[in-house]
C-alpha cells in the first residue's frame, strides 16, 4: 500500500483545506516522538486509526484513511471545529515558545551557552 498522499485527490483535498504534505510529514514526525496519547486524549487534536489485518501484514486501509479525512475537513461538524481550534491553538503557544525571549527559545539559548562556555579557567 502506498503513501495515501500521492493520490491526486487527497493531495487536492488537503490543499484545500490548507494543509500541505510538509505538515503532514511534521505532524507524523510528532506522533513518532509523543505517542498518540498526548494527541489524542490529552490535546483532543487528533483521532485513532483503526488498523486492519490482511492476511500477515497489519494495514491501514485507504477507506479509514478517507474516513478520518472527512472528518477532519468536514466545516460543519462542532467535534471537527474543536479539534481543529484547539490545534490552531497549539500551533500558535509552540510559536511564541520558539520567538526571541520565548521560553523554548530561551532554554535553548541557555544550553547553548553552557556547553559553549570555557570551564577550563
Amino acid at each position: 500500500m502506498g503513501d495515501p498522499r500521492g493520490s491526486s485527490s487527497v493531495e487536492g483535498a488537503m490543499r484545500r483545506k490548507g494543509i500541505s504534505s510538509a505538515m503532514v510529514c511534521t505532524i507524523e514526525g510528532l506522533v513518532s516522538f509523543l505517542g498518540s496519547t498526548h494527541i489524542v486524549e490529552d490535546w483532543k487534536i487528533g483521532c485513532r486509526v483503526k488498523r486492519t489485518k490482511v492476511g500477515t501484514e497489519t494495514l491501514i486501509v485507504k477507506e479509514e484513511i478517507s474516513e478520518i479525512a472527512q472528518r477532519f475537513m468536514d466545516l460543519s461538524s462542532s467535534k471537527g471545529k474543536q479539534m481543529r481550534d484547539r490545534a490552531k491553538n497549539l500551533k500558535d503557544i509552540c510559536h511564541r515558545a520558539t520567538w526571541p525571549g520565548g521560553s523554548s527559545r530561551h532554554n535553548l539559548d541557555g544550553f547553548i551557552w553552557s556547553i559553549s562556555k570555557d570551564d577550563t579557567k
